[in-house]
């Protein structure tokens, strides 16, 4: 079993210039789902959306990133041959997955 090493997972993302982009990709994906959480709440219970402390919101979005930037490091040596296109969907939707992990832990609201 390989493991992989965080420091090689960027050192290639730099070697192809796509550091910019993917963390973009993940920070569009970690927003996507914040936003999709606190309007779908909204619609559940008829309210208007409600967002929680900035405090919380910046460590959700930030315990968010860092899972998600290392997590992406993890699996660059597969996707490094695909199109930068799909790095980036790839970085979108990882994003999107460790908020949803993130959520439980770290809420968007406290009501």
């Amino acid at each position: 079993m390989n493991g992989f090493s965080v420091a090689q997972g960027f050192a290639a993302m730099t070697t192809h210039g796509d550091v910019g982009r993917i963390y973009l990709g993940i920070v569009l994906g970690v927003l996507m789902h914040f936003v999709w959480e606190i309007l779908v709440r909204a619609v559940r219970t008829g309210q208007k959306p409600v967002f929680g402390p900035v405090w919380l919101i910046g460590a959700r979005i930030a315990i968010a990133l860092i899972v998600a930037v290392v997590s992406f490091t993890g699996i660059y040596k597969q996707v490094e041959a695909a199109e930068p296109a799909i790095r980036f969907f790839l970085a979108a939707t990882q994003g999107f997955a460790i908020d949803a992990l993130t959520s439980p832990v770290v809420p968007a609201t406290t009501a």
